[in-house]
């Protein structure tokens, strides 16, 4: 896998590579009708918290032939009416973890989603002098079955830019939503504009969120934390304990796991499972870990970490040294596990 570069003078400039792209793939907006109220509220936030984004739609729009308020609407406003009206209780099993030895910190994630997913998704890289550098990995917003080019965008689910800071999600099951940007806006962001985890950590207090999702974030300096959002502002910073911090599916701070949602509307999600199997994994290697041994943990056979359902599996796997700047994703894991070392 070869990842894709976009470079740009600015994030208008970065949008025409992406328009073109979309125009050639059949990208349309054709079918969107816009919710003014939604739209105006939309608009406002990101133009208030992230207008660069704005900038790349209006490249996008102009290089695509895209109907600039259409093409807005499916960007920042069509989730949040997605979120309204639907259930939005998908399979859910990502996993991520870090742990501190020393000066190092590893951190391992498994991305789990559509096993469709595995045909298109895709590593690329973003050089704008107005932004930080950054490496993506996205799923290209797959959200269904059927996989087609005219569905797929680029939107990071991981993201490391070239400071040394890393931002990944994991879904939440629960269905709270407000006027705020997206998920994936918000791991592009951070990864634009922070440096480090205390950056970001300020970025997520005072930009909304429109959904419930966690964010694992880590740095070069060895520091870590996990965001646990419900929509809005209405987050909760979870930090390490005894120099482990791991996140999987649902809540770990004590206020928002009484409101978790999880057991009612999935009570036979791993989540809980997950989390315990990767505190048993660490501790048993603890006193001798190395980077080797994130893959022993994800990848290894019979693990409910390692997820191959027909509704779910572990598309990449993430094995990265934070200070010591060694970054691996791991994929085709049910195949000839190819592994790609990812440099700004």
């Amino acid at each position: 896998m070869k990842p894709i570069i976009f470079k740009g003078k600015d994030s208008f400039a970065i949008g025409t590579q992406f328009g073109k792209i979309y125009k050639k793939n059949g990208f349309s907006v054709d079918w969107i009708t816009i919710n003014k109220t939604i739209y105006s509220q939309q608009l406002k936030i990101y133009k208030k918290y992230f207008p660069s984004f704005l900038d790349e739609l209006r490249g996008i729009a102009i290089a695509g032939g895209y109907d600039l308020d259409m093409l807005q609407y499916s960007f920042i406003g069509n989730s949040v009416e997605w979120m309204m009206s639907t259930n939005r209780y998908t399979a859910t099993a990502c996993s991520v973890f870090g742990l501190k030895k020393g000066t190092d910190l590893f951190v391992g994630r498994n991305y789990d989603w559509l096993p469709e997913t595995e045909k298109v998704f895709c590593v690329y890289k973003t050089y704008n002098p107005k932004n930080y550098a950054h490496i993506s990995v996205s799923d290209m917003n797959i959200y269904k079955k059927r996989i087609a080019l005219t569905d797929q965008s680029y939107l990071p689910v991981d993201a490391l830019n070239e400071h040394g800071l890393y931002i990944g999600l994991t879904a939440s099951i629960n269905n709270d939503w407000a006027y705020g940007l997206s998920s994936m806006h918000m791991i592009k962001l951070v990864a634009e504009t922070c440096k480090n985890v205390a950056e970001a950590v300020r970025l997520f207090k005072k930009v909304p969120l429109n959904c419930a999702k966690n964010f694992f974030i880590a740095d070069a300096q060895g520091n870590m934390v996990v965001v646990e959002h419900f929509s809005g502002l209405n987050l909760k910073i979870v930090k390490p304990k005894d120099d482990l911090l791991i996140q999987t599916n649902h809540y770990n701070d004590p206020e928002f796991s009484k409101q978790d949602k999880i057991l009612l509307y999935r009570p036979t999600n791993t989540t809980f499972l997950r989390y315990y199997e990767i505190l048993r994994e660490v501790n048993l290697r603890k006193k001798t870990f190395k980077q080797k041994h994130i893959l022993e943990i994800l990848n290894k056979e019979g693990s409910l970490l390692l997820q191959n359902t027909p509704t779910a599996r572990s598309i990449w796997t993430l094995s990265f040294n934070m200070t010591k700047k060694q970054y691996v994703l791991h994929y085709d894991l049910f195949g000839k596990k190819k592994s790609l070392r990812l440099k700004i």
